[in-house]
């Protein structure tokens, strides 16, 4: 385990509250967030657990979005009760924050390897310890929904969740869409007591025709502009039968390219400062290069005219792509020729 995560659990334990983290396989289970009451199945109960109040914060920065989910959960009943928390993430997400709350005490959750975290998970809650320790599973074949035990959830008590996750936004022709997944297909339509959603949308590029989808969410523009939408949607007993999702053009006159390079600040030790010469010149860094083509200089939501091409494909077969990075570039050139028309020409 790491430092930090060392520091995290020993922090977890003081407090003996934590979350518990997996990540499934990917399997369509629905909506964002819904939490189930173990004890009678694996089926959510409204009248045993219902969701209280809701807030999402959406921020896309240049196709960068993170994504900010903050939820309560009401028990109703008299007794202590366990629930499964069960939240969709996109495929192309990733998770970089999670946390449950003891009262007003905020707990971020731990990452820890599978069967040590479920050890620890069983032992907790035997002594009616919050046990909250993240943990996630092997990720191959894309992760997309993620599942967090709870327990104990108090008696006519609240249990606060808070998840973050970030993805990158692909602009196709021109045009770009999110999608925040409230639409249930596993478990369901869920309902919120108090439902509030806070967009905000930045952009060198200029957008265009900026259009929220669906009729349930009638947000309020505060700002809408070529470079800045800024937007938010409140409502009470709330239905989530459909997604939030939105799309917008991306004006590009011409293929455009955006480029982003970091390294990191170079850390002098004490020996350092005495022998200078053996300080390190070339600390660790990146770099990214983003473009966005238009060499047809369309203009967004235009249909997309090309021409006949003939393509070449080379693959590297030497001995450092065997097994499964052989296997993984075979897949790779499948798609592609499924993707052809008869226009084209391999």
């Amino acid at each position: 385990m790491s430092r930090i995560g060392k520091r995290f659990l020993r922090l977890a334990f003081k407090l003996t509250v934590l979350g518990f983290l997996f990540c499934l396989p990917a399997i369509c289970f629905g909506q964002a967030g819904v939490l189930i009451p173990t004890q009678d199945g694996d089926q959510p109960d409204a009248s045993k657990l219902s969701l209280s109040e809701m807030v999402v914060d959406i921020k896309i920065d240049n196709q960068y979005g993170r994504v900010r989910v903050m939820q309560i959960f009401q028990n109703h009943t008299d007794a202590v009760l366990e629930g499964k928390y069960v939240f969709l993430i996109p495929t192309t997400a990733a998770i970089s924050d999670f946390a449950v709350w003891d009262g007003d005490i905020r707990i971020p959750g731990v990452i820890m390897e599978s069967r040590r975290a479920e050890e620890i998970y069983e032992r907790l809650k035997g002594q009616i310890i919050d046990p909250g320790l993240a943990k996630q599973a092997d990720d191959q074949g894309g992760a997309s929904a993620f599942t967090v035990k709870l327990t104990p959830i108090p008696a006519f008590g609240t249990k606060r969740l808070e998840l973050e996750y970030t993805e990158a936004l692909s602009v196709d022709s021109l045009q770009t869409r999110y999608s925040f997944p409230f639409k249930p297909s596993e478990y369901g339509t869920q309902v919120a007591d108090h439902l509030k959603i806070n967009l905000h949308v930045t952009s060198k590029l200029p957008l265009s025709k900026f259009n929220v989808e669906g009729k349930l969410f009638n947000v309020n523009f505060d700002k809408q502009d070529e470079h800045e939408v800024i937007a938010r949607f409140e409502n009470s007993a709330v239905n989530l039968g459909e997604d939030f999702a939105f799309n917008y053009g991306v004006s590009v006159p011409q293929t455009m390219m955006s480029f982003i390079a970091y390294r990191s600040p170079e850390v002098i030790r004490a020996e350092e400062l005495r022998d200078p010469s053996r300080a390190n010149p070339n600390p660790d860094g990146y770099f990214e290069a983003a473009a966005v083509f238009n060499e047809a200089k369309r203009q967004p939501g235009a249909p997309l005219v090309t021409k006949p091409r003939s393509i070449v494909l080379m693959l590297d077969t030497s001995l450092s792509m065997q097994w499964e990075k052989l296997q993984k570039s075979y897949e790779a050139i499948e798609l592609f020729l499924k993707s052809l028309t008869p226009r084209r020409h391999v």
